[in-house]
């Protein structure tokens, strides 16, 4: 008798946890029994989800962690540099994350992720929402010998290895395409260096009402008194702008980029002794702000010639 009141106990249990289980949301579901795989065709992400990003970790397995978020209407990395982030890098990241579609799906037993680049050479991509909460947590590996056809069938489309990070997503391997595979891999060279915005002057013409370039010698400056107005000169002389020349200011600023980025404190700048009496400084002011910006160019260091 009391064997039998003892099964019919354990039955109970048994079928308590089962409902407890069915009835606990996904999320705990998936922790206990691992999350389902992802379906072929469908987008690794919800891009809508995606919308939400509010902060980006960038991390490879050399130990370079990249950390950027939105402040205003802008990037910005906080780690390692403290510096504007490049606005087509991250745009290029964002537009290969929610065009992520998977092709086909690999079980992660009994396989070696060196296989796939997700070990030694993988790059982890981290998102998250204004609250702190993971929006997407992943792996890039390596590409795959495997190129799907196109839809109009007069191009293929490169695959490569994505592994979910999430503890419960980590069991399955996706083959994915998107928008930019073939060379999401550069995106990433050099310790993710180009995240960081090698333009010296976020340079937004719409947004200006002052321009002025200035040496020891004199000062030129160009402005309007609101953004809908047209421009002027207003230093030395109140003269009209000529438009061509105006164009090719701004566009020239605007396509200044450096080659290399370094602190400030790594570099050694001309003493006004030397050669800052041919340096020129480029200011821009944004309507609505207390300070201007400033940007100022030194000539080539001069060469020390020795007589022998």
């Amino acid at each position: 008798m009391r064997i039998s009141f003892t099964i019919t106990l354990l039955i109970l249990a048994t079928l308590l946890g089962g409902l407890a289980i069915v009835h606990t949301g996904e999320k705990y579901r998936d922790k206990i029994f691992g999350a389902p795989a992802i379906t072929v065709g469908e987008k690794l992400f919800d891009t809508h989800e995606l919308d939400k990003t509010r902060r980006i970790d960038i991390a490879n397995t050399t130990g370079t962690k990249v950390i950027v978020k939105q402040t205003g209407h802008f990037w910005s990395t906080t780690q390692p540099w403290k510096d504007r982030a490049d606005p087509l890098y991250m745009r290029a990241l964002f537009q290969f994350t929610s065009s992520l579609v998977v092709r086909d799906v690999i079980d992660r037993d009994d396989v070696d992720l060196k296989d796939f680049g997700l070990e030694d050479d993988r790059i982890r991509i981290t998102m998250f929402d204004s609250k702190g909460e993971r929006l997407c947590d992943y792996n890039i590996g390596r590409k795959t010998a495997w190129k799907i056809p196109s839809d109009d069938g007069k191009s293929t489309e490169q695959t490569l290895f994505i592994r979910l990070a999430d503890r419960e997503k980590k069991n399955k391997i996706y083959i994915c395409t998107s928008n930019s595979t073939a060379a999401i891999h550069s995106l990433f060279s050099s310790d993710f260096a180009r995240f960081r915005d090698h333009h010296p002057l976020h340079f937004s013409p719409k947004f200006l009402d002052r321009l002025s370039v200035k040496n020891e010698e004199s000062e030129i400056v160009i402005s309007r008194p609101n953004l809908k107005a047209g421009w002027m000169i207003t230093k030395p002389n109140k003269l009209r702008v000529d438009p061509e020349a105006q164009t090719q200011l701004f566009n020239d600023l605007a396509r200044l980029n450096a080659i290399e980025a370094v602190d400030r404190s790594s570099v050694t700048l001309p003493t006004a002794a030397e050669d800052a009496s041919q340096a020129q400084e480029i200011s821009i002011h944004f309507a609505g702000q207390p300070k201007d910006i400033t940007m100022r160019i030194y000539p080539p260091p001069r060469k020390i010639q020795t007589l022998h």
